[in-house]
């Protein structure tokens, strides 16, 4: 082993590494994104949001959403480089309960009505088909009166994926069925 090799050997030890080892491929010219073109089809998914829906409990998992995880992003999971989104459904009387993200977070009511969204500051509004868009951090929770609620929803992670993060808002004001 030659004396620069022993160098390097000790700087990994010290959590550091030679920027010109690596300079070519931290900056490369053109962006390379492991993303690769994909199609998700509702018609294909929504059969298994309903199966799902009768099958798997709240407890057993907390919200029921499907991932649409893009073939070249599998791990972590994420649909583009700066998007994670996901297939949700919400029956009536359940509520996706507070939460909250690091990340500016959307969610697109693609069926259903009789959808209550519940702030931070706990003002209540009922919501018809359309957007409900979140800064980051703000808690939301979501509680449907009257018929299945299908929506889309995502995290756009414009800081580096992996350092996400998700939080439950025990705090924030949760949906019940005697709202108004």
């Amino acid at each position: 082993m030659t004396t620069d090799d022993l160098a390097y050997k000790a700087l990994e030890g010290l959590g550091a590494a030679p920027l010109w080892r690596f300079y070519g491929n931290l900056f490369p010219a053109q962006p390379k994104s492991r993303a690769v073109p994909y199609l998700w089809n509702w018609r294909e998914l929504r059969p298994h949001l309903l199966h799902f829906s009768r099958t798997l409990s709240l407890e057993e998992a907390e919200r029921r959403v499907l991932m649409l995880v893009n073939p070249g992003l599998t791990d972590p999971p994420a649909t583009v480089n700066t998007l994670y989104a996901g297939l949700q459904i919400i029956l009536p009387g359940e509520t996706a309960q507070a939460h909250r993200h690091t990340s500016n977070a959307f969610r697109f009511i693609l069926e259903g009505d009789g959808v209550i969204a519940v702030a931070v500051n706990g003002c209540i509004a009922p919501t018809a088909t359309g957007w409900l868009l979140d800064a980051g951090w703000t808690p939301r929770a979501l509680y449907v009166t009257t018929g299945a609620v299908f929506c889309a929803a995502g995290l756009l992670l414009l800081a580096m994926r992996g350092n996400q993060s998700t939080a439950k808002a025990t705090h924030a004001t949760q949906p019940t069925p005697s709202s108004p």
